[in-house]
């Protein structure tokens, strides 16, 4: 039981990282693709994916 447990919170923490990874990236990507600059696109990029991982470590 205990290891079923802690196999689903890696699961759910790899889950959680890959898709925050990948919306990150695709928003730097984007921004930087229509030149509003490193600064920019990084800072956002970083924003939308803390705001994306929030909801998703909630139980």
């Amino acid at each position: 039981m205990k290891n079923q447990i802690i196999f689903i919170q890696g699961f759910k923490y790899i889950i959680i990282g890959l898709s925050n990874t990948l919306l990150t990236a695709v928003i730097i990507w984007i921004l930087l693709k229509y030149n509003f600059g490193n600064f920019i696109a990084n800072f956002t990029g970083y924003l939308v994916g803390i705001l994306n991982s929030r909801p998703l470590k909630s139980p």
